[in-house]
């Protein structure tokens, strides 16, 4: 247990501090499109007891798949199917979205969908996938990297894929993570040719253009 709180006279509880009792990885540790350290699954469980001691059941979302893939057009994908959810969300990101790029380039892609609201069931299957058949079309983003020789633009050294779903009983969160396959920064080379009189000045001549002087002791 992470920790236990009173509900206020507004209806509103609150957990403080539980960074210093215990952390929940929500990541993965590598990324992997081979093994299941690529992925990570969290339940979080919350329930309501009263002063008697009865309590509300545990409900959590069942989480039927979440894929990420990067297409040969440098495009990532994210998809994934949850049910029992009120509100779920798929999301995929290849960095933290703030770049110092001014265009339509983001880094991040996410959908949102609420089956409270009309034209939905509470809690029916809701599926992200990236061609016809599904509740929404699955998020995507070009893998990009903006970075320049004097500004780096922040970005993931992998793809991630997550999927949420909220209900009275529990939420549960799955993220998996792939290779970017490309490295991150600006590299460049650069060849001159330099014309004018080079001098290496050994202590005996008058300085030029380019003049290397030896170091002094």
């Amino acid at each position: 247990m992470l920790g236990e709180a009173v509900t206020g006279a507004d209806g509103l509880w609150r957990f403080e501090g539980l960074s210093t009792l215990s952390t929940v990885m929500l990541f993965p540790a590598i990324a992997s499109g081979a093994n299941c350290g690529g992925g990570v699954y969290t339940e979080l469980l919350p329930r309501v007891c009263s002063a008697s001691g009865s309590c509300t059941a545990w409900t959590v979302p069942e989480v039927h798949y979440v894929n990420v893939r990067r297409r040969s057009n440098g495009q990532a994908q994210a998809s994934g199917s949850v049910t029992g959810a009120t509100r779920a969300a798929m999301a995929v990101a290849d960095g933290p979205n703030d770049g110092p790029e001014n265009s339509s380039v983001y880094d991040v892609d996410e959908d949102g969908i609420d089956t409270t609201l009309s034209g939905f069931e509470i809690g029916q299957r809701v599926t992200w996938k990236c061609g016809a058949g599904g509740t929404a079309v699955c998020p995507s983003v070009p893998v990009h990297d903006a970075s320049t020789i004097v500004t780096p633009d922040p970005e993931f050294p992998f793809i991630l894929g997550t999927l949420q779903g909220h209900a009275n009983g529990g939420s549960v969160f799955a993220a998996a993570a792939i290779t970017r396959n490309e490295d991150l920064g600006f590299v460049v080379n650069v060849n001159v040719r330099l014309k004018g009189d080079l001098g290496i000045d050994l202590g005996c001549e008058q300085g030029g253009f380019f003049d290397f002087l030896a170091p002094s002791s």
